[in-house]
């Protein structure tokens, strides 16, 4: 499934996003006190993969809020197989 993220509001699914506006901004505060607020982009800009899953810049994650920007993503995981699901 391909979802549409807006600023306000709360991803309902682990998703890829595939594309962006110039960068959105996902509270991920629901996970992870320290610097909450991260700045994700599109597939084609995310660093190495080899960068842990939680700090990867292209996924955003199911609980976490949209602060700024919009986005086009692929639904990757939902329900109790979301990162939060774990």
């Amino acid at each position: 499934d391909i979802i549409f993220l807006k600023p306000d509001m709360i991803v309902p699914a682990d998703c890829r996003l595939v594309a962006c506006s110039e960068h959105i901004q996902v509270d991920r505060s629901f996970f992870f006190s320290e610097n909450p607020i991260m700045e994700c982009y599109s597939s084609s800009l995310s660093p190495s993969h080899s960068t842990h899953l939680f700090y990867q810049t292209d996924l955003c994650f199911m609980a976490t809020r949209v602060i700024t920007g919009e986005a086009k993503a692929l639904v990757l995981r939902t329900g109790d197989n979301t990162f939060w699901g774990h």
